[in-house]
């Protein structure tokens, strides 16, 4: 396949959901998604190939505009909503480095970071909406009937306190949530979350650990790949 993630995120998927597929029977059609911190519906994208070769439909969540017109071209199925998830709702300032910058963030410690080490400077702050995973998770089941299959988290810096303060009464049987680098194994505050959760990590990629829930049906269909 093309991959189009950053890091072939959406190939690791592909590559599990096919084997699925081939242990289960089920067909992986119909299935939900939500992409935080999607920015684009094709560059870089983890879901670009589930909408397009398998119809896969998702809630977007962006609070940068600049592509709004490319995601109601290439993905006009998706919900896309302009505004960030984070762990708490309310208004944030959001660090507009650049339009085009996929690093602009509600993180004022990540933005810190980005300009020590890149040298970029945040251009200016505009206020965005903040809603919770929670919120974000209600929101999708009403507008798609569907639990998402996966949950995919790029949020700059955020992404371990979004998932600090989801109460997992949803549980999506994949997440995949930008990580400390090189960090699968290690006791990264993220992963010893998850693992608390009764999550475990089972690929990753340079930034990107995908967590699958060890209580689905899904965890038990994978065990079972060996034996066929």
């Amino acid at each position: 396949m093309i991959t189009h993630a950053q890091y072939g995120e959406d190939a690791i998927l592909e590559g599990i959901i096919s084997r699925l597929e081939w242990v289960t029977g089920d067909g992986f059609n119909q299935k939900t998604y939500i992409d935080i911190g999607g920015f684009h519906p094709e560059i870089h994208s983890v879901f670009y190939h589930f909408y397009k070769e398998r119809r896969w439909r998702g809630s977007i969540y962006e609070p940068n505009r600049i592509h709004n017109d490319d995601f109601r071209w290439l993905r006009s199925e998706d919900k896309l909503h302009n505004i960030a998830v984070a762990g708490q709702a309310g208004i944030a300032d959001f660090r507009i480095f650049s339009e085009g910058d996929s690093s602009n963030t509600i993180s004022e410690k990540f933005a810190d970071e980005k300009e020590s080490a890149q040298g970029t400077p945040v251009a200016r702050i505009e206020k965005v909406e903040c809603i919770t995973l929670n919120d974000a998770m209600d929101k999708h089941i009403d507008d798609f009937g569907l639990e998402p299959l996966v949950v995919s988290i790029d949020a700059e810096g955020s992404d371990f306190d979004i998932m600090a303060h989801y109460d997992f009464e949803v549980r999506p049987p994949f997440f995949l949530i930008e990580n400390d680098p090189g960090s699968v194994w290690r006791q990264t505050p993220l992963n010893h979350l998850m693992l608390n959760q009764d999550y475990r990590p089972v690929a990753a990629t340079v930034m990107t650990t995908l967590f699958l829930d060890s209580t689905s049906y899904y965890k038990e269909a994978l065990g079972k790949i060996g034996q066929r």
